[in-house]
């Protein structure tokens, strides 16, 4: 309402309907956070650190995949249709599903690309996302974590 009466009700609209993408964007994630700390058996204390490194993570990228895409809207006019493209095929694609289908981490590809590339430390008692484990650099289960975190987001 604030927007509408400082500036007017167009702005006041374009606001508030970002506001309900946000919203319910942010919503459905936290059923995806909950599988994640489910699967990962997280205590409340690594959840609250990956929590937080999670949404500093999601601002940031956001911060730059708004202006990176506007950058390159604006040189490349072309690349809207193309991503209208890829919004209608996704739409098409999820009205076409029968049932929904459920997440399951283990059989995700981050997970396995994260094993096969990064040495992972399957050490759950610690809140580091990094460790030295027989001399070599590991990352820990909570990293894993957030960046399934990072890229459901």
């Amino acid at each position: 309402i604030l927007i509408c009466i400082l500036q007017d009700h167009i702005h006041g609209f374009d606001f508030f309907s970002a506001y309900l993408t946000e919203y319910s964007l942010s919503v459905d994630n936290l059923f995806a956070f909950a599988i994640i700390f489910e699967y990962f058996k997280l205590s409340g204390q690594q959840q609250s650190r990956v929590l937080l490194w999670g949404v500093l993570g999601a601002m940031f990228f956001r911060f730059v995949f708004v202006f990176l895409g506007a950058g390159l809207i604006s040189q490349f006019e072309w690349l809207l249709y193309f991503l209208a493209a890829v919004l209608l095929w996704s739409g098409i694609k999820m009205l076409k599903r029968t049932e929904p289908k459920e997440f399951q981490p283990h059989q995700s590809w981050i997970q396995k690309y994260v094993i096969r590339f990064l040495p992972v430390s399957y050490n759950t008692d610690t809140n580091r996302f990094f460790i030295r484990e027989n001399k070599r650099f590991r990352v820990t289960y909570i990293f894993v974590a957030l960046l399934f975190i990072e890229l459901t987001d």
